[in-house]
Formats: structure tokens, C-alpha cells, sequence
């Protein structure tokens, strides 16, 4: 069986807000106007103080990542799939601090799939995903599989500082390697992965057990 593709979401709750009633009016005073310049004029440096901190920026050597239109689905000759195995990146993804980071990441890990080489599999994914799929369990899921016209579409924060992906890709296989939920020789694959940040970089996640991406079958 292939190894299953977790989906995960995320969800941002707002908390009540409590009105505040106004102040009592007070007479004026003269130095109202001075205080208040002093008030403007430390709000505006604690805003920039502010940006510099919550919104980070690429480092200056990261390298550019170029984006690429989304798949699309033409009635002319079928495409021989699955297509390309190069990681491709929306401009949204694509215009990320971690744009360039993930996209050489997932290409290891497609690339460690369908060269059918564990070692380097392990390289990119997590312990816990290791321990799941060990190598045996591993080679056989995969041995008669292939992935490609793999697309990022977003690439969103997650909770402890890690981050969550939004692709597509699509796998062929033998009818021996089909999903049980999802029993055929061709695959279009919707997923998100669960990116963590460890000493050695980021890895793939092996996410939320028992959780299926949805699917759709296509044409080989």
C-alpha cells in the first residue's frame, strides 16, 4: 500500500472583545499638545520597531525562486504521466521567506521516491515519519511508483514555528501499489505537509494518522 499523504488544517479563533467605555471629559490643559506629540512620536517608532520584528525577510543571499503557472487540464493529446518531477511554486508560494528552502526540500523527497533511495528519504522527513515507514514497509509501498507535476500553491505558518504546505502531484503505480482508498493506477494527489524546523533544517512531517488526502483519478 502507498504510504498515506496526511492532510492537515489549521484554525484561528478570535477572543471576545470587551468595549471600553470613554473617559470622562476633562478640561484642557496647555501641555495636552506636547504630550500628545511625544505620544505620536514613540507610537510611530514602536511601529517600526514592530515591522522589523513580525514581518521577516528573505536573507539577502536566498536564492530567487522562480514561479510557475498552475496545472491545467487540456482536452488535446493525453500527457504522458505523471509528468515532470521538478517542484514547481505558485508566485504566492514562490514570494515566501522559506519559498527557496521548501522547494529544494520537496524536491529531495520526490526525487529520494522515485529514485526509490530510503537513505536520502530520511535525510528530508522527521523521526517520527522514519519510524512509521521503516525501510522494508517503505520499498515496497513504492517500488512500482512514480510522482510528478508536483505544484505548490501556499505555503502557510503553523503552530510551533512550523510551516504548512499546499500541493498537488500526481503518482502512477502498479495495481499492486494502489492506496486502498484510493484503488487506482493513476492519482491526482491534493495534500498539505507538515513542515518542523530541527537543528538540521526543515523536514516533512508525518502529520495527523488515519487522515487521507482527497483524491481524484486521472488518465494515464
Amino acid at each position: 500500500m502507498r504510504t498515506a499523504r496526511p492532510r492537515t488544517s489549521q484554525s484561528v479563533g478570535y477572543g471576545n472583545l470587551v468595549p471600553v467605555p470613554p473617559a470622562d471629559r476633562q478640561p484642557s490643559r496647555p501641555w495636552i499638545g506636547p504630550v500628545i506629540g511625544v505620544v505620536l512620536v514613540l507610537t510611530a517608532v514602536g511601529g517600526l520597531v514592530a515591522r522589523e520584528i513580525y514581518e521577516p525577510t528573505p536573507s539577502p543571499t536566498a536564492a530567487v525562486v522562480s514561479a510557475a503557472p498552475p496545472p491545467v487540464t487540456t482536452s488535446g493529446a493525453p500527457v504522458k504521466q505523471p509528468g515532470s518531477s521538478t517542484v514547481q511554486l505558485s508566485a504566492d508560494a514562490a514570494a515566501m521567506p522559506y519559498g527557496s528552502a521548501v522547494q529544494q526540500l520537496l524536491q529531495v523527497y520526490f526525487d529520494s521516491i522515485n529514485a526509490k533511495n530510503y537513505v536520502e528519504w530520511e535525510s528530508v522527513v522527521t523521526q517520527a515519519f522514519i519510524d512509521a515507514n521503516p525501510q522494508p514497509y517503505w520499498l515496497n509501498s513504492y517500488q512500482t511508483s512514480a510522482d510528478g507535476s508536483i505544484y505548490v500553491y501556499r505555503i502557510d505558518a503553523a503552530p510551533q514555528g512550523g510551516l504548512r504546505v499546499m500541493l498537488t502531484f500526481t503518482s502512477v503505480q502498479d495495481k499492486v501499489n494502489e492506496p486502498s482508498f484510493a484503488p487506482y493506477t493513476c492519482i491526482n494527489w491534493h495534500s498539505v505537509l507538515p513542515l518542523v524546523r530541527q537543528d538540521s533544517g526543515w523536514k516533512v512531517d508525518s502529520g495527523s494518522n488515519g487522515q487521507h488526502p482527497p483524491t481524484t483519478e486521472c488518465q494515464n
